[in-house]
């Protein structure tokens, strides 16, 4: 499938980036949708490199499927904003798993 958002990119970029899929050995909050990350669940560690400085994001799988199936590019904690922005007939949810698209579907009811 290809890619149908192309989200925010303020223009930095980073020295070094890392991406790691781990257990959580205890509970912690996405990134993205601020759910919780349960103990025992995989969830994403992403850490990046920024004039000389680190910043680490943790996104839950969900958020993380969501993300690599329908956007070409994304700023952490951006992606339920840059989702809101489109037009829900634009976006193909067919290969998604159905907990991503409840997902989707969800947020989008809230936002009526």
């Amino acid at each position: 499938m290809t890619c149908q958002i192309n989200a925010c990119n303020f223009g930095e970029y980073c020295t070094f980036e890392s991406h790691r899929v781990v257990r959580a050995r205890k509970a912690y909050k996405c990134g993205e949708c601020q759910e919780e990350i349960k103990q025992g669940e995989e969830y994403e560690v992403s850490g990046q490199l920024y004039d000389g400085e680190w910043t680490t994001f943790k996104t839950c799988s969900l958020c993380v499927e969501i993300r690599d199936k329908v956007f070409c590019s994304w700023v952490y904690g951006c992606m339920w904003e840059s989702l809101a922005e489109e037009n829900v007939f634009t976006i193909s949810l067919a290969d998604l798993s159905a907990p991503a698209v409840e997902k989707i579907e969800a947020f989008w009811k809230d936002l009526k």
